[in-house]
């Protein structure tokens, strides 16, 4: 699996700039830009840093589920992952309602 080209991609499927993502994490852009580019590799411990600030577990960023999925289906399903079942329900009824 090419880890950088993997966190790349759900970076930017999430609108998260990488500048933004390295200080949630408390890397430097440079390094984080290093790790995508697969210069250098990170560490398990800065691997799931960058995992918990992309809200995913580690098993979900070695996934290639989501690969085929285009960015804005991966967006709409973080977003989704924050609504309440409440919420969940009023949104499949939405959905239906637009079929």
């Amino acid at each position: 699996m090419d880890i950088g080209a993997r966190l790349k991609e759900l970076r930017t499927s999430r609108n998260i700039t990488i500048t933004a993502l390295a200080n949630k994490v408390g890397l430097t852009r440079e390094h984080l830009s290093n790790i995508e580019r697969n210069v250098n590799m990170p560490s398990l411990q800065t691997l799931q840093k960058i995992c918990d600030a992309l809200d995913i577990t580690l098993a979900e960023f070695f996934s290639d589920e989501d690969s085929a999925m285009p960015p804005e289906i991966t967006r709409l399903l973080q977003e989704v992952k924050d609504l309440t079942p409440e919420q969940i329900e009023k949104l499949t009824d939405f959905i239906k309602a637009m079929k």
